[in-house]
């Protein structure tokens, strides 16, 4: 038997590309990228505490692992990615992030 052929019983079955599953995360990062990547630091920089502060970069990293909990039950996250061991957002994606926490209630 040659390298390029194999018996009937070992054939293995390919699947076609359109069963793969979209991958969310390439998804976001794609988004991102566009989007143009900034430091937590800037993000931070974005969203100002009561006193006018902006928040701890080390809140922007909790709001995208763990996230928000709104009112309604929802869990809103961050979108963020790590990109050479460092978190990286966008302006957008932080202005996705509050639009997100928003409830009909509260708006």
């Amino acid at each position: 038997m040659s390298p390029n052929t194999s018996p009937v019983n070992d054939e293995v079955q390919l699947t076609p590309a359109t069963n793969v599953q979209p991958d969310p995360t390439a998804d976001v990062v794609t988004r991102l990228l566009a989007e143009g990547l900034i430091s937590t630091a800037d993000a931070a920089r974005l969203i100002s505490d009561k006193q006018g502060r902006a928040v701890s970069t080390c809140t922007i990293g909790r709001w995208a692992d763990d996230g928000v909990r709104t009112g309604d039950g929802r869990v809103v996250r961050l979108e963020a990615i790590r990109l050479g061991g460092r978190l990286k957002t966008s302006a957008e994606a932080v202005h996705r992030f509050v639009c997100r926490q928003q409830t009909a209630v509260g708006v």
